[in-house]
Parts: structure tokens; sequence; C-alpha cells
């Protein structure tokens, strides 16, 4: 069998991985929350024919998020790490959803959305899904949080914004933080015509 592997996000414990897995050979696609304790076992396996992509956990171990792609467009998916386990949508809409970020105190969920004919960072409630905050000005992408803190790339810089997640969100200004060339780094993948890989992380004690 022929593997692609990749978009590894860390389970907050330390103890597991999750990753996505492309089997070339099945024709699906894998995300695998993967047991680090050396007996190489996957604990959980979400398999389907469409694209599964940047599975997310949150801070309490509790919720895996990723986007699913079905050629058309892209929604956000969701699955309790207890009790069933059982797949539920956190979008439907007519347009694209993708990079979940589940908020530190797990009451919002970050994420890009092209609803506006431009990618953009938005904010919702975690898990029912409701409500819509729009957090970047003029495109952004691949958000990460770090403390009360929302890191997204806006073209090829490095923004962040302060946001208090205690009920009604409060949305400070963005500001940019440095840019690629600044940096000399890489932040993001517009292949495709869209923010789609994420290529830095933010520290737990940011």
């Amino acid at each position: 069998p022929e593997f692609d592997v990749n978009k590894p996000a860390w389970h907050p414990s330390g103890g597991a991985l999750a990753y996505t897995m492309d089997d070339t050979t099945a024709g699906q696609q894998v995300i695998i929350l993967q047991s680090m304790d050396g007996t190489g076992k996957g604990d959980m396996q979400i398999t389907s024919q469409l694209s599964l992509n940047n599975p997310h956990i949150s801070s309490n171990g509790q919720w895996l998020v990723y986007n699913e792609y079905n050629n058309i467009q892209s929604d956000l998916w969701m699955i309790p790490l207890f009790g069933d386990r059982v797949p539920r949508p956190l979008t439907n809409t007519p347009s694209s959803e993708i990079s979940p970020a589940i908020s530190p105190d797990g009451r919002y969920i970050a994420y890009v959305s092209d609803m506006s004919g431009t990618w953009e960072v938005y904010l919702s409630s975690f898990p029912s899904g409701e409500g819509r905050w729009q957090i970047s000005k003029n495109g952004g992408g691949n958000p990460r949080w770090g403390g009360n803190e929302l890191f997204y790339v806006a073209g090829a810089t490095l923004m962040a914004v302060t946001i208090d997640t205690r009920g009604t969100p409060r949305i400070g200004t963005p500001q940019a933080l440095f840019s690629e060339d600044e940096a000399s780094v890489y932040l993001q993948s517009t292949q495709f015509g869209g923010p789609f890989d994420r290529w830095y992380d933010v520290s737990s004690d940011s």
C-alpha cells in the first residue's frame, strides 16, 4: 500500500498524535489518533472517500475537529473523544470552512471561511457552531491559539489579536507581528489559491 501522511496534531496530554493518511491504494482518506506508547496501535480511525484535513484536538482532550472536502466545498466536523465517538457536522453551509482551532477554554472555535468571497478568519461558539464573528480584516488563514491571543496569517504576515472569550467574545484590533521576509521563514502555503497548509505553530506557554 502507498500512504501519504501529514498534518500532525498532538493530543494535549502528549500521549497521542492525530494525523491524516491518504491511502492511495484503497482510495481512502483517514484521520488516525495514535498512542505514543510504542505499540504503534491507532486508538481511533475516521475513514472517508472524501478529503479529510487539518485535525485539531481541544485543550481538554475531549474533542477532535477537522474539515472534510467533497470536491465542491469544505465543512467542519467534530468527533467526541469520549462516549460514542461518532463524527457530527459542525458547519453545513454553501461556503467552505477549513483549519479549525478550538480556544483554550473550549468555548469558541476559530476557522477560515470563504463566505465573503475572500478567505477570512472567523469565530463561532463551540460545540454549537452558533454565531459568527469575523476576526481578520483583509484576508487571513491558518489560525492558532496562544492563551487569549489568536494568531493567523494575512498574506505573508503573522498577525495576532487578543480575544476575551468569557461570555460574548470581545475582540481586539489585529496587530502585525512580522512578515516572512523579515523573519526569513515561510508561514503558510497558498497553493491552489487558498491558505491550506500551516507552516508555523504557537507554544502552549505563549
